[in-house]
């Protein structure tokens, strides 16, 4: 853990911004034409591919994310495709991938099993500042990620 680092709740809050990469997946897609749309509160919409993993793009009235799991998400409906997406974010993250070669990446030793990494930071559009968050949740097994959820607001 770094400087300007904290626990909160098992949580670990970084002061900064997240690394280059972690806010977005490798394959970037805004259109989802075709797909079933998965609704929920606070304007949610997510929609989910299955290829050898589930990935999920969502959307809401505070920001954007992504999801990569070995298992089904809850509260989606998944679709087989054949679209050409990678199942990594940016920085190459991607499902089965060990806990220490996450750690290297991200910069952060010691991830409990299931863990939040919160990184805060400011912005500045126009010359107004803005929040930005970006929340990561990562689930282990036996070492290994198996479950994935970065969501990344900006706030003023």
């Amino acid at each position: 853990m770094g400087l300007g680092s904290s626990y909160a709740n098992e949580e670990i809050i970084i002061e900064g911004k997240a690394p280059e990469g972690m806010q977005a997946l490798e394959t970037e897609m805004v259109n989802h034409d075709g797909m079933p749309e998965s609704k929920g509160s606070h304007g949610y919409s997510g929609f989910c591919y299955k290829k050898e993993i589930y990935i999920v793009y969502s959307v809401n009235l505070l920001g954007h994310g992504y999801q990569i799991s070995n298992t089904l998400p809850k509260d989606h409906e998944c679709v087989e495709t054949n679209n050409e997406i990678k199942g990594a974010n940016k920085l190459g993250i991607r499902i089965g991938m060990n806990k220490q070669a996450i750690e290297r990446i991200i910069g952060i030793n010691g991830l409990a099993n299931s863990q939040v990494v919160i990184w805060l930071s400011d912005i500045y559009y126009d010359g107004q500042r803005f929040d930005l968050q970006t929340y990561a949740d990562f689930k282990f097994i036996e070492g290994q990620l198996v479950w994935l959820s970065v969501f990344t607001t900006e706030t003023n």
